[in-house]
């Protein structure tokens, strides 16, 4: 798949199942991985290492350095989401956060992470953010 078709794919997805609610899965999460790496990244986002999904509290998901694996992370990610809008979302903030790791070793929400918001927002259509609120997402 292309950058063109991945953001094309993309965004259709998102349109017409963007508000289904989404069980995750590894599988799912690295799928999405894919081509969300070649949509908004050209393809040169390594992958995690590690993918778990489960109950997470008091977040969406989360990236750790892999410490095994230079410039590698690990990723953790709730395993049920309102929408797959909000999934993608939180995927992509958390790919932001790998590309931090991956070319500047350190990760945090600033300059360097808000750098992608234009970004995220013209390739996906999706908005780069550092929290989300579930019913932001809802679908009437």
């Amino acid at each position: 798949m292309t950058h063109t078709e991945a953001r094309a794919f993309l965004k259709e997805h998102v349109k017409y199942r963007g508000g289904e609610e989404t069980i995750v899965t590894e599988q799912l999460v690295r799928y999405w991985w894919s081509v969300l790496n070649v949509a908004v990244f050209y393809g040169k986002l390594s992958k995690p290492i590690k993918v778990e999904t489960k109950q997470l509290k008091g977040s969406f998901g989360e990236a750790e350095v892999n410490t095994k694996h230079k410039g590698r992370i690990n990723i953790r990610l709730q395993n049920k989401f309102l929408s797959k809008c909000l999934f993608l979302t939180v995927l992509l903030h958390e790919m932001v956060h790998a590309w931090e790791h991956q070319h500047h070793t350190v990760m945090g929400h600033g300059k360097r992470f808000y750098a992608w918001k234009n970004r995220i927002k013209r390739t996906t259509g999706l908005d780069l953010d550092i929290s989300h609120d579930e019913d932001d997402y809802r679908y009437e």
